[in-house]
């Protein structure tokens, strides 16, 4: 939804090609209620946001001293060991974990590494949202391209004599191709590869995890709320379960809400009965904008999770993994056939702007090739 830090990004550059609306996201301007819905004062949340950065200081600083790498849970645990922390307290660094963490990484804490889990390089300049969506980009991009729908792929031959992509539509050949499926439907072995993909690729893919980011858009009759902070959040006693949220209102000038929920919970979220998830889902912001806010007329699911296509939202590095296996992924499987995608981009992971480079990288071995 987002161009992740605008400056020097690419797609700032492609939005300004093709006059595209952005609106900046202000991180700053945030609604935050404790778990009896009490508003934070913003002295609260600017001590919550240091309590956590300390946390994460002193679990890096932990996990130095291991002989190998373990969770980022396991090196916050350690961290919180020697501090005295209220229910309360804990509740908060709780949310600031989901919020900052779980939700930028699309896993839990328990699921990422602790020593390469936030080893990438984000952009500067604000965040820009795209009220139109990045569907409009990918069409003017698109536009002159031979692109060949409902195609699925189950066979990828390659060879000194060229390729073959194969599946139940019939046959592709090509002298060489570029894989960019999502790192989710690689790990499933959606795809048959002959001959296999290398040892190292199918390391690097087994050691990667594929997270997921689950969203549930609200839309309702009208604004009813007042508040103009673009990020609403409710710390409670289950944390990372309906505790973050996007009022889209003040961007779009519609009656908009989108709720975040990442890694198990996430999967949980989309996995769970429609009405169900809307009714946790409202409970959850009626603490935050009030008892009367009504329910909503519309909403809509991701489903990243549940789609055979995907089996998630894009990639993380768990216990073991590393940049190392985006910088491997990125190495040509032979003259004949390159990866791709946000997977394969060491430096901008989990990003579009991450897919975009990794994409041009690999067009460009094709063509000196």
């Amino acid at each position: 939804s987002w161009i992740q830090g605008s400056a020097g990004n690419p797609m700032t550059a492609l939005a300004k090609r093709f006059s595209a609306r952005t609106v900046a996201t202000d991180e700053d301007a945030a609604l935050v209620v404790d778990a009896g819905g009490r508003r934070l004062s913003d002295s609260r949340l600017a001590d919550i946001y240091d309590g956590y950065e300390e946390v994460l200081e002193k679990a890096a600083a932990a996990a130095e001293d291991w002989d190998r790498d373990g969770s980022l849970a396991a090196a916050v645990a350690e961290a919180v060991k020697g501090l005295d922390l209220s229910a309360a307290d804990r509740q908060a660094l709780d949310w600031a974990l989901d919020f900052a963490v779980a939700q930028e990484y699309a896993a839990g804490t328990k699921d990422l590494s602790a020593w390469y889990w936030d080893e990438d390089e984000a952009l500067g300049g604000e965040n820009l949202l795209l009220p139109d969506g990045y569907g409009l980009l990918l069409e003017r991009v698109a536009a002159s391209l031979d692109i060949r729908l409902g195609q699925a792929v189950t066979r990828i031959a390659h060879g000194p004599d060229g390729v073959r992509v194969s599946g139940p539509g019939g046959v592709f050949e090509a002298d060489r191709v570029v894989v960019t499926l999502p790192l989710g439907v690689l790990k499933a072995s959606a795809v048959t590869f002959d001959p296999p993909l290398p040892a190292g690729h199918r390391q690097a893919i087994a050691r990667l995890g594929m997270g997921v980011l689950s969203k549930l858009w609200l839309r309702f009759d009208r604004v009813h709320w007042r508040e103009e902070a673009h990020w609403l959040g409710a710390l409670g006693p289950r944390p990372g379960e309906w505790t973050s949220f996007v009022n889209l209102a003040p961007q779009t000038g519609q009656p908009l809400i989108l709720a975040f929920n990442a890694g198990d919970f996430g999967r949980r979220a989309e996995e769970m009965d429609e009405a169900k998830a809307v009714a946790d889902c409202m409970a959850s912001l009626r603490r935050i904008l009030g008892p009367d806010l009504p329910d909503p007329l519309a909403w809509q699911r991701s489903a990243w999770s549940r789609d055979p296509w995907a089996h998630g939202s894009y990639s993380y590095r768990p216990p073991g993994a590393s940049a190392k296996d985006h910088r491997l992924l990125a190495t040509p499987v032979s003259e004949r056939l390159l990866l791709a995608g946000e997977h394969c981009h060491a430096r901008h992971p989990a990003t579009v702007h991450g897919a975009w480079l990794s994409g041009l990288a690999a067009a460009e071995q094709v063509l000196e090739g």
